[in-house]
Protein backbone atom coordinates (compact mmCIF):
# COMPACT_ATOMS: atom_id res chain seq x y z
CA UNK A 1 0.00 0.00 0.00
CA UNK A 2 1.42 3.84 -0.72
CA UNK A 3 2.33 5.74 2.43
CA UNK A 4 0.83 8.19 3.13
CA UNK A 5 2.07 11.28 4.67
CA UNK A 6 0.10 12.38 7.98
CA UNK A 7 0.18 16.10 9.06
CA UNK A 8 -0.10 16.29 13.23
CA UNK A 9 -2.14 19.61 14.03
CA UNK A 10 -0.65 20.91 17.38
CA UNK A 11 1.11 23.33 18.99
CA UNK A 12 3.64 25.38 16.82
CA UNK A 13 7.32 25.18 17.93
CA UNK A 14 8.75 27.67 20.17
CA UNK A 15 10.12 30.75 19.27
CA UNK A 16 13.83 31.01 18.92
CA UNK A 17 15.77 33.02 21.29
CA UNK A 18 18.22 35.92 19.98
CA UNK A 19 20.80 33.83 21.53
CA UNK A 20 19.57 30.34 20.18
CA UNK A 21 18.81 32.12 16.68
CA UNK A 22 22.74 33.19 16.34
CA UNK A 23 24.05 30.07 17.52
CA UNK A 24 21.88 28.54 14.70
CA UNK A 25 23.30 30.94 11.83
CA UNK A 26 26.78 30.19 12.75
CA UNK A 27 26.38 26.41 12.43
CA UNK A 28 24.81 27.25 8.84
CA UNK A 29 27.43 29.19 7.91
CA UNK A 30 30.30 26.47 9.23
CA UNK A 31 27.72 24.07 7.48
CA UNK A 32 28.23 25.89 4.16
CA UNK A 33 31.94 26.15 4.51
CA UNK A 34 32.87 22.96 5.25
CA UNK A 35 30.85 21.70 1.94
CA UNK A 36 32.81 24.38 -0.44
CA UNK A 37 36.26 23.18 1.44
CA UNK A 38 35.32 19.70 0.80
CA UNK A 39 34.87 20.05 -2.92
CA UNK A 40 38.38 21.90 -2.97
CA UNK A 41 39.56 18.29 -1.61
CA UNK A 42 37.82 16.74 -3.80
CA UNK A 43 39.06 18.94 -7.07
CA UNK A 44 42.85 18.34 -8.27
CA UNK A 45 43.75 21.77 -8.28
CA UNK A 46 41.25 24.35 -6.03
CA UNK A 47 41.97 27.80 -7.42
CA UNK A 48 40.04 30.57 -5.62
CA UNK A 49 39.43 29.43 -2.04
CA UNK A 50 42.11 32.04 -0.44
CA UNK A 51 45.20 32.90 -2.75
CA UNK A 52 45.05 31.07 -5.88
CA UNK A 53 46.90 30.93 -8.97
CA UNK A 54 47.18 28.94 -12.19
CA UNK A 55 47.31 25.07 -11.86
CA UNK A 56 50.24 23.44 -12.83
CA UNK A 57 50.73 19.56 -13.57
CA UNK A 58 51.81 19.42 -9.94
CA UNK A 59 49.32 20.80 -7.80
CA UNK A 60 47.64 19.01 -5.56
CA UNK A 61 44.94 18.78 -3.75
CA UNK A 62 43.75 21.62 -1.12
CA UNK A 63 45.62 21.00 2.21
CA UNK A 64 43.92 21.54 5.48
CA UNK A 65 46.71 20.09 8.11
CA UNK A 66 49.22 22.61 9.51
CA UNK A 67 52.06 23.28 6.91
CA UNK A 68 56.09 22.04 8.66
CA UNK A 69 57.20 25.16 10.34
CA UNK A 70 60.37 26.24 8.14
CA UNK A 71 63.65 25.57 9.72
CA UNK A 72 64.41 28.17 12.61
CA UNK A 73 67.30 29.57 11.22
CA UNK A 74 65.42 30.48 8.26
CA UNK A 75 66.10 34.87 7.45
CA UNK A 76 62.54 36.37 7.66
CA UNK A 77 63.88 40.33 6.76
CA UNK A 78 61.93 41.15 3.77
CA UNK A 79 65.14 41.39 1.50
CA UNK A 80 65.96 37.81 2.26
CA UNK A 81 62.64 36.67 1.63
CA UNK A 82 61.55 38.39 -0.80
CA UNK A 83 64.65 36.88 -3.07
CA UNK A 84 63.82 33.46 -1.60
CA UNK A 85 60.30 33.86 -2.73
CA UNK A 86 61.41 35.38 -6.01
CA UNK A 87 59.32 38.99 -5.58
CA UNK A 88 60.80 41.53 -8.05
CA UNK A 89 63.06 43.95 -6.35
CA UNK A 90 61.24 47.04 -7.23
CA UNK A 91 58.26 45.45 -4.96
CA UNK A 92 60.20 44.43 -2.04
CA UNK A 93 61.25 47.93 -1.49
CA UNK A 94 58.16 49.48 -1.85
CA UNK A 95 56.85 47.09 0.74
CA UNK A 96 59.58 48.85 3.38
CA UNK A 97 58.90 51.95 1.90
CA UNK A 98 54.71 51.48 1.29
CA UNK A 99 53.81 49.37 4.19
CA UNK A 100 56.82 49.80 6.47
CA UNK A 101 58.06 45.90 6.23
CA UNK A 102 61.27 44.92 7.35
CA UNK A 103 60.57 41.25 7.97
CA UNK A 104 57.92 38.47 7.72
CA UNK A 105 55.97 37.06 10.89
CA UNK A 106 57.04 33.33 10.98
CA UNK A 107 53.45 32.30 10.46
CA UNK A 108 53.30 34.41 7.21
CA UNK A 109 57.13 32.60 6.11
CA UNK A 110 55.11 29.05 7.22
CA UNK A 111 52.24 29.81 4.45
CA UNK A 112 54.70 31.01 1.73
CA UNK A 113 56.64 28.19 1.91
CA UNK A 114 54.08 25.31 2.21
CA UNK A 115 54.94 23.04 -0.61
CA UNK A 116 52.94 24.39 -4.16
CA UNK A 117 52.07 27.41 -3.33
CA UNK A 118 54.28 28.90 -5.45
CA UNK A 119 53.36 26.80 -8.32
CA UNK A 120 50.05 27.82 -8.09
CA UNK A 121 48.78 25.44 -5.34
CA UNK A 122 45.24 27.35 -3.54
CA UNK A 123 45.81 28.48 0.17
CA UNK A 124 43.54 29.49 2.48
CA UNK A 125 44.88 30.35 5.87
CA UNK A 126 43.23 33.22 8.26
CA UNK A 127 44.81 35.36 11.32
CA UNK A 128 43.38 37.99 13.80
CA UNK A 129 42.48 41.74 12.16
CA UNK A 130 45.59 43.12 11.28
CA UNK A 131 47.24 40.34 11.71
CA UNK A 132 49.36 40.58 8.04
CA UNK A 133 47.19 38.16 6.03
CA UNK A 134 47.19 40.93 3.11
CA UNK A 135 51.13 40.99 2.78
CA UNK A 136 50.98 37.02 1.83
CA UNK A 137 48.41 37.99 -1.09
CA UNK A 138 50.13 40.92 -2.20
CA UNK A 139 53.83 38.73 -1.95
CA UNK A 140 51.79 36.15 -4.13
CA UNK A 141 49.88 38.57 -6.53
CA UNK A 142 53.22 40.03 -7.17
CA UNK A 143 55.36 36.65 -8.20
CA UNK A 144 52.84 36.29 -10.34
CA UNK A 145 52.41 39.25 -12.69
CA UNK A 146 56.53 39.18 -12.79
CA UNK A 147 56.70 35.33 -13.56
CA UNK A 148 53.49 34.30 -15.05
CA UNK A 149 51.90 37.18 -16.81
CA UNK A 150 48.88 37.21 -16.26
CA UNK A 151 46.28 38.89 -14.53
CA UNK A 152 44.76 39.12 -10.69
CA UNK A 153 41.35 39.30 -9.32
CA UNK A 154 41.10 41.15 -5.98
CA UNK A 155 37.38 40.30 -4.06
CA UNK A 156 36.85 42.24 -0.93
CA UNK A 157 33.25 42.74 0.67
CA UNK A 158 33.15 46.11 1.15
CA UNK A 159 33.31 49.39 -0.97
CA UNK A 160 35.55 51.21 1.18
CA UNK A 161 38.31 48.19 1.55
CA UNK A 162 37.78 48.27 -2.53
CA UNK A 163 39.01 52.10 -2.48
CA UNK A 164 41.29 51.65 0.48
CA UNK A 165 43.32 48.25 -1.33
CA UNK A 166 43.01 49.71 -5.11
CA UNK A 167 45.36 52.71 -3.12
CA UNK A 168 47.84 49.86 -1.39
CA UNK A 169 48.21 48.21 -4.84
CA UNK A 170 49.22 51.07 -6.81
CA UNK A 171 51.68 52.18 -5.04
CA UNK A 172 53.08 48.43 -3.71
CA UNK A 173 52.83 47.63 -8.02
CA UNK A 174 54.11 51.24 -9.36
CA UNK A 175 57.42 50.48 -10.08
CA UNK A 176 56.67 46.49 -11.11
CA UNK A 177 56.58 46.86 -14.93
CA UNK A 178 54.87 43.81 -17.33
CA UNK A 179 55.04 43.19 -20.66
CA UNK A 180 51.41 43.23 -22.02
CA UNK A 181 49.98 44.06 -25.16
CA UNK A 182 45.68 45.07 -25.33
CA UNK A 183 43.52 42.89 -27.09
CA UNK A 184 43.52 45.55 -30.44
CA UNK A 185 47.07 45.64 -30.86
CA UNK A 186 47.59 41.91 -30.23
CA UNK A 187 45.56 40.89 -33.54
CA UNK A 188 47.72 43.46 -35.27
CA UNK A 189 50.66 41.13 -34.65
CA UNK A 190 52.18 44.35 -32.15
CA UNK A 191 54.88 43.64 -30.15
CA UNK A 192 54.88 43.93 -25.93
CA UNK A 193 56.50 46.37 -24.44
CA UNK A 194 57.26 46.53 -20.20
CA UNK A 195 54.69 49.11 -18.89
CA UNK A 196 53.80 49.77 -15.77
CA UNK A 197 51.15 47.26 -14.11
CA UNK A 198 47.54 48.74 -14.15
CA UNK A 199 45.67 48.16 -10.89
CA UNK A 200 42.13 49.05 -11.96
CA UNK A 201 38.95 49.62 -9.15
CA UNK A 202 35.51 47.99 -9.76
CA UNK A 203 32.53 48.44 -7.70
CA UNK A 204 28.94 49.45 -8.28
CA UNK A 205 29.62 53.54 -8.91
CA UNK A 206 33.12 53.14 -10.51
CA UNK A 207 34.01 51.44 -13.66
CA UNK A 208 32.44 48.78 -15.47
CA UNK A 209 33.30 44.62 -15.24
CA UNK A 210 35.81 45.40 -17.88
CA UNK A 211 39.27 42.93 -17.14
CA UNK A 212 40.65 44.08 -20.54
CA UNK A 213 42.41 47.34 -19.79
CA UNK A 214 43.86 46.37 -16.67
CA UNK A 215 46.28 43.72 -14.48
CA UNK A 216 45.24 43.73 -11.59
CA UNK A 217 41.13 44.02 -10.58
CA UNK A 218 39.88 44.99 -7.13
CA UNK A 219 36.39 44.66 -6.56
CA UNK A 220 33.64 44.13 -4.85
CA UNK A 221 31.76 40.23 -4.84
CA UNK A 222 29.34 41.22 -7.63
CA UNK A 223 31.96 43.09 -9.61
CA UNK A 224 34.13 40.45 -9.29
CA UNK A 225 31.12 37.61 -9.87
CA UNK A 226 30.69 39.77 -13.55
CA UNK A 227 33.62 39.79 -14.44
CA UNK A 228 34.39 36.09 -13.70
CA UNK A 229 30.99 35.42 -16.08
CA UNK A 230 32.42 37.60 -19.02
CA UNK A 231 35.57 35.52 -18.53
CA UNK A 232 34.01 32.27 -19.31
CA UNK A 233 31.84 33.73 -21.65
CA UNK A 234 34.43 35.16 -23.78
CA UNK A 235 36.53 31.96 -23.35
CA UNK A 236 39.02 33.92 -21.66
CA UNK A 237 39.54 32.61 -18.01
CA UNK A 238 43.23 31.30 -19.06
CA UNK A 239 43.85 34.83 -18.41
CA UNK A 240 43.02 34.96 -14.44
CA UNK A 241 46.58 33.71 -12.82
CA UNK A 242 45.62 34.41 -8.79
CA UNK A 243 42.48 35.48 -7.18
CA UNK A 244 41.80 36.67 -3.49
CA UNK A 245 38.98 36.77 -1.37
CA UNK A 246 39.21 38.43 1.54
CA UNK A 247 36.56 37.62 4.36
CA UNK A 248 35.93 34.01 2.61
CA UNK A 249 33.14 33.49 5.66
CA UNK A 250 30.90 35.33 3.75
CA UNK A 251 29.84 32.46 2.05
CA UNK A 252 27.04 32.16 5.14
CA UNK A 253 25.60 35.82 4.32
CA UNK A 254 22.12 35.21 3.55
CA UNK A 255 22.41 38.26 1.04
CA UNK A 256 25.31 37.78 -0.47
CA UNK A 257 26.78 34.52 0.09
CA UNK A 258 25.24 32.78 -3.07
CA UNK A 259 27.22 34.99 -5.02
CA UNK A 260 30.32 33.93 -3.59
CA UNK A 261 29.45 30.67 -3.67
CA UNK A 262 28.65 30.88 -7.11
CA UNK A 263 32.06 32.52 -8.28
CA UNK A 264 34.03 29.74 -6.07
CA UNK A 265 31.98 27.19 -7.62
CA UNK A 266 32.52 28.35 -11.34
CA UNK A 267 36.04 28.77 -10.56
CA UNK A 268 37.05 25.43 -9.27
CA UNK A 269 34.72 23.41 -11.44
CA UNK A 270 36.86 25.41 -14.82
CA UNK A 271 39.69 24.01 -13.00
CA UNK A 272 38.40 20.43 -12.47
CA UNK A 273 39.67 17.53 -14.84
CA UNK A 274 37.70 16.49 -18.25
CA UNK A 275 35.46 13.30 -17.07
Amino acid sequence: QPEVATVQHGRPPPLQTPSQSRVAAAEEEECRLSDVLALADAMPTALPLGVAGEASPDSQPLARSCPPAPPQELDLSIEAMGRRLGVPAPVVDACRAELRVTALHRWQAECLLLRGVLEGRSLVYSSPTSGGKSLVAWLLVARMLATRKKKALIVLPFVSLVEEVGATLSGLLAKLKVCRTAKKKRKKGMAALPRPVRVEVCHGARHSANFDNCDVAVCTIEKAHLIVNKLVFDKQLHELGAVVVDEVHLLGDPSRGHLLELLLAKLLFAQAPPA
